[in-house]
């Protein structure tokens, strides 16, 4: 398999087998598969475009993302909320989606948009004509919502964290959040996974081994409520 690292920035996804030029100002790699692709295939995909991507300069900072750009060779370093640490990524990291990673608050805007504030999930309706009806009414585009108790936002805020490959989950960010720490809260899931080599331990924070971001999702299951 190759993985077209050396072309002008661009948006790659080497799983699907397309390359979308980018405006120039981004360099940026994702990763996506089919959901009938199958799995022994796609670790050993995997596997293959990350050596590929990591040759040609790519940063991995997310499950299914690199960007261009080594971040210890940058002074940019973007502070994680809650503490008064410091993480560094490359200068063409998504910020946007860094949002939903950190499990942060965020506003959507347009038809289908999500968003999510004060523990409150919610979204608006999808057809076009009938988005612009309610807005031209005045009334609210919301179709639905959610509400997220205190331990699905935990879990959700485990599983999104930990798709951060080098940041992963900071105990003291978990903390502020939620008044108790990772092993209060999740030392027995953590002991198993740290077990099974899907997970370390760091003083100040969990994250993903590398075998773990192969197996990210049977990490996650731990994490969430059946």
């Amino acid at each position: 398999m190759s993985v077209p690292v050396a072309a002008p920035p661009c948006n790659s996804r080497p799983g699907g087998g397309s390359i979308v030029p980018g405006d120039g100002e981004e360099c940026m790699a994702t990763i996506s598969f089919s959901g009938k692709t199958d799995p022994v295939i796609r670790r050993i995909t995997t596997r293959d475009v990350v050596e590929a991507l990591a040759a040609g300069g790519y940063e991995q900072y997310e499950i299914s993302n690199w960007a261009q750009g080594n971040s210890e060779s940058t002074n940019q370093r973007i502070k994680v909320p809650f503490t008064d640490s410091l993480i560094r990524h490359s200068p063409f990291a998504c910020r946007h989606n860094l949002v939903y990673w950190r499990n942060e608050p965020y506003l959507g805007f347009g038809a289908g948009a999500h968003s999510f504030a004060e523990e409150r999930r919610w979204w608006n309706v999808k057809p076009v004509p009938e988005y612009i009806r309610r807005i031209a009414d005045r009334r609210s585009p919301e179709r639905e919502g959610e509400i997220i108790d205190r331990r699905l936002a935990m879990g959700e805020t485990m599983m999104l964290g930990l798709r951060l490959v080098k940041e992963g989950v900071e105990d003291a960010r978990f903390r502020a959040r939620f008044g108790v720490g990772l092993e209060e809260t999740f030392g027995a899931e953590i002991a198993g996974l740290v077990r099974r080599g899907l997970l370390e331990c760091l003083p100040d924070r969990v994250r993903l081994t590398p075998e773990g971001r192969l197996l990210g999702n049977q990490v996650f299951a731990e994490f969430l409520l059946e």
